[in-house]
């Protein structure tokens, strides 16, 4: 019974539903002309800044290089899985199991720009404590994306030494 698993690869199909307009046709005109600057803005931004990498949000039951699964998740938001279960989000600290018993914990995250309380949400791409790595996760609807020519925070999947 293996769970769908997620990994941050950017298909044509995921990049469709990103760069896919807010607005239709009839509600751009509709809006007023300060709010249809401001979207007008945003496309722009877009156009000069293609989305170039995903970071899916990890949960429990992401899976690492080595085989552990992550089976805690600290954080009060929640998705829906394609199970139809609801997962909460793993954050930094939070812990990985592997067959053996043996445990890690999740040591890189978003960072302070994405975070809940003081620790930052794990991701797919999240390194833990052990030298491991997150690689996979069973949602597929919640993740950040990175720009070109547009830098992530500076903490953003990185060590901070906590």
């Amino acid at each position: 019974n293996m769970e769908m698993q997620f990994t941050n690869e950017l298909n044509q199909e995921l990049l469709d539903v990103i760069n896919t307009p807010p607005f239709t046709a009839e509600q751009l005109a509709e809006m007023d002309e300060s709010a249809r600057a401001v979207v007008e803005e945003q496309a722009a931004f877009a156009r000069q800044h293609p989305v170039i990498a995903i970071y899916r949000l990890a949960v429990p039951g992401s899976l690492t290089a080595c085989g552990g699964k992550v089976t805690k998740a600290s954080s009060t938001g929640k998705v829906t899985l394609e199970n139809g279960t609801e997962a909460a989000f793993a954050l930094e600290q939070d812990e990985v199991t592997y067959a053996d018993g043996s445990t890690a914990k999740i040591a890189t995250s978003a960072g302070q720009q994405f975070c809940n309380g003081n620790r930052g949400f794990a991701l797919v791409g999240s390194m833990l404590d052990n030298g491991d790595k997150i690689i996979s996760t069973p949602q597929g609807s919640c993740y950040l994306v990175a720009r070109k020519d547009v830098p992530m925070a500076v903490d953003f999947l990185a060590v901070t030494g906590a």
